[in-house]
Parts: C-alpha cells; sequence; structure tokens
C-alpha cells in the first residue's frame, strides 16, 4: 500500500451523496511532483545556458522538454476526464475486524491509466491501477475498525500522475460512505434472557415428538425446515411451521437489566454474544436497551437490527 501525503490533498471537494458521478475538468485539481519540479528546473537551466551562450541546440533540446511537460499537462487531465464513480459499498463488521470499502468505478472513452484510490482520513492508498474503457472495476480498501459505531472514513481521493510524473491530478470526492462496526463479541458467556410465560426448558427448538402440536403459523425466515408444514405446502396453501408446546408463542429476551456487568463495552459484548447464539439457536428472541425496545422476531435481518442497536448504543441513552 502506498502512502500518499495528507498536507497536499485537494482543497476541492465535491459532494457525491447521489451516485453515479462523472469528474469532469474543473472537478480536478494539479500540482507538480517532486520529479515535475526538477524537471522544470532543468529545463530552466538548459534554457538559461541556451541564452548565455547562443546555443540553437540548447534552445531546441530546451522547448522540446518543455512541449513534452505541457503535453503531459494536458494528457494528464484527459485521463481522470469521464472517470465514474458508479457506487460505494461497506459491509458491517465486528471491532477488531478489517472494514473493507468497495468503490464501483467505470472508465468510458479511452479508459483511465495508473490510477490510486485513497480515504481522506486514512493513511494508504491504493497501488495504481489501469481502469479499462467501459467495463466496471471494483477498488477494495481495507481499514482497521478497532471500535464499535460507525467508521467514517472521510472523502474519496482519486489520484493520478500519468503519464510522465510530472504533475498530480487529484479529486476529491464526498459520498455518502461509512461502516458500521458492531461490537466484538464476548469470547464466551451465558446467553442473558428472561422468558415470557408458558415458555420450557431453555427456548431450544425441540422435535415434535417431545411436545403437543397446537396448530400452524405463516413460515418465517430462520424456522427449522423439520417444522415446516409439506403437506401444506403440498396442496398449494403456502409454507406454514407447525407450532408445539413447548416450543410455539415462546419468546427469549435478551435483557439489558439482565447482564451483570458495569463496564459499558464489556456489557455490549456479552448481549453481541448473545444475539449470535440466539440465531444460531433459531430463537424467536427480543432486545431490550435502555431506551430502546426491539420487538421478537428470527432471522438474519433481526439478528442485523439487534447487532445494529448494539453498534451505536450510546450511554446517553439511558
Amino acid at each position: 500500500m502506498a502512502q500518499h501525503d495528507d498536507s497536499r490533498r485537494s482543497r476541492k471537494v465535491f459532494s457525491a451523496s447521489v451516485l453515479p458521478f462523472t469528474i469532469r475538468p474543473r472537478h480536478l485539481s494539479w500540482r507538480p511532483t517532486r520529479f515535475g519540479l526538477v524537471f522544470a528546473l532543468l529545463v530552466t537551466g538548459i534554457l538559461a545556458g541556451a541564452v548565455n551562450y547562443a546555443n540553437n541546440l540548447g534552445f531546441l533540446l530546451g522547448f522540446l522538454l518543455g512541449g513534452v511537460g505541457v503535453v503531459s499537462l494536458f494528457h494528464g487531465y484527459g485521463n481522470l476526464t469521464a472517470l465514474t464513480l458508479a457506487a460505494v459499498r461497506a459491509e458491517p463488521v465486528f471491532a477488531g475486524e478489517e472494514a473493507v470499502f468497495e468503490l464501483f468505478t467505470r472508465a468510458d472513452g479511452s479508459g483511465a491509466a495508473a490510477v490510486r484510490f485513497a480515504l481522506e482520513k486514512q493513511p494508504a492508498s491504493t497501488t495504481p491501477t489501469d481502469l479499462s474503457s467501459g467495463g466496471t472495476t471494483t477498488i477494495r480498501i481495507r481499514v482497521p475498525a478497532p471500535r464499535r459505531g460507525l467508521l467514517d472514513p472521510g472523502g474519496v481521493m482519486i489520484i493520478s500522475e500519468y503519464p510522465l510524473g510530472l504533475f498530480r491530478f487529484s479529486c476529491r470526492l464526498q459520498p455518502d460512505l461509512t461502516c458500521l462496526v458492531y461490537p466484538r463479541p464476548a469470547a464466551e458467556g451465558i446467553i442473558p434472557v428472561r422468558h415470557s410465560a408458558g415458555m420450557k426448558g431453555e427456548g431450544k427448538n425441540r422435535g415434535a415428538e417431545d411436545d403437543d402440536f397446537q396448530g400452524l403459523r405463516p413460515y418465517r425466515p430462520g424456522d427449522p425446515l423439520q417444522h415446516i408444514s409439506w403437506k401444506a405446502s403440498a396442496r398449494g396453501q403456502g409454507f406454514f411451521t407447525k407450532e408445539f408446546a413447548g416450543t410455539g408463542g415462546a419468546t427469549a429476551w435478551l435483557d439489558w437489566d439482565a447482564v451483570a456487568e458495569q463496564d459499558l463495552e464489556r456489557k455490549l459484548a456479552l448481549l453481541c454474544y448473545a444475539v449470535l447464539q440466539a440465531h444460531r439457536e433459531r430463537l424467536e428472541y427480543g432486545l431490550r436497551l435502555p431506551g430502546r425496545v426491539i420487538e421478537p422476531d428470527s432471522g438474519e435481518r433481526h439478528q442485523k437490527n439487534c447487532l445494529k442497536a448494539l453498534a451505536l448504543y450510546s450511554s446517553n441513552e439511558t
């Protein structure tokens, strides 16, 4: 991962909250690189010597090199023009893992060469990448996520020193890009649950041979396959789940007050472990936090809602 100089970022910032966003010449900033400054001094020295000694070959070489510099400036502008940031995405992660920010880009015209992507609040950038014309390229930037909450990487920097490395062209965009960081789950722990009245056992799914059949209810994602009423499905009535005494209507609560911990982050870690464990056990569970209650449900979407509530929880809510 190459490093980029934070102190020399472009001062132009363009909101890209509505994507796709296509770069135009007015969106670009440029400055000479160190190599470009040395090149300019060299050309100046050659022309100064040519004037001093009235050397025609010196004039020819100086103007030739100067012309190369001017042409590279126009080619650099054209390289990033028509580059499109089509979409951005970051999947939630747990604290302590790496967040992966995905940038979906598209280059029109003849494509874009030697383009680097960086995040404003992060020290690293991608290696130079050539973007083919007309195709969509996915750029992935990995960022450490040490703490729960919303990880804001800042704006997206698009940088290129094409073609000769004499000038650095950059465009700074501000898309709606954040990553949700869940609390890091505890290594182990007991599920802190409070069962509703009438719930038997520990809330785990049990077979029909152990419980009395109570009836059918609409199928919900996460219901055990052995509890699905395949006969009703074969008759074209849709998917239904069999309910048995001991499982049907029983609800597990993951309760903030039931966790005997004083440390806030440790408490959230235990609740995070409890959510993951309850999901693995295919329980129908709810989550009680100070100032917020998530009603009992099951499935992948419900798990994400509970983890998001834990990730964004603030002690000010108490």
